[in-house]
């Protein structure tokens, strides 16, 4: 109880010693700590422009674009892609590797960088895969908008294919393909791995 003798209390103290304005996530009167999107107290993470806790979109003008890296070794590379530049020819999805990409083949189609890239392989699209050849390790930067994620649509024939992966994060097979279309696949086959049902 305030005896009287209190004139000046510590700033945003009273003169019994008890904060008067908001204790922080990390107990400190006044502190100016808070809890970030992922829950940590003083955390970094934050929420982009997609909505995303952490993800990776980002303000590009007044678009929310999507930005991801993905590590090449030497030789070939079996890659997809879950973003796409609006521009999605391969001369300018590819362009960040410059000489470095010597050639790409897809479900029937391929392109050999000269350069100039030539060859019936002229456009980079969500729902395929695709054999990626580079003349040495390099990580390969790329931004766009987002695919369909979960909602991209396949058209799938009888035997092999070869297809998009279409989410940011890995997942567990039966977790990527729907029930629904489960039974339609007797085997996957990624780089160096695979699974038969």
């Amino acid at each position: 109880e305030d005896d009287g003798s209190c004139e000046y209390p510590e700033e945003n103290y009273d003169c019994d010693g008890n904060c008067i304005i908001n204790i922080d996530c990390a107990g400190e009167c006044g502190g100016s700590a808070a809890i970030d999107c992922a829950g940590e107290c003083n955390g970094l993470t934050i929420v982009d422009c997609a909505g995303d806790c952490g993800g990776s979109a980002f303000l590009e003008g007044e678009s929310c674009v999507y930005g991801t890296s993905i590590n090449l070794h030497e030789g070939a590379n079996l890659i997809s892609f879950y973003i796409l530049p609006e521009d999605n020819l391969v001369s300018n999805v590819l362009s960040s590797l410059g000489d470095n990409a010597i050639g790409i083949i897809g479900d029937g189609s391929a392109a050999t960088n000269l350069p100039p890239w030539v060859g019936s392989l002229t456009e980079v699209e969500c729902d395929r895969g695709y054999w990626l050849t580079v003349s040495e390790a390099t990580e390969f930067n790329i931004s766009g908008f987002q695919c369909g994620g979960e909602n991209q649509l396949y058209n799938i024939n009888s035997g092999v294919n070869l297809i998009s992966y279409p989410y940011e994060q890995s997942n567990s097979i039966s977790a990527a393909i729907p029930d629904l279309f489960e039974g339609y696949f007797s085997a996957i086959i990624g780089e160096g791995t695979a699974a038969v049902q």
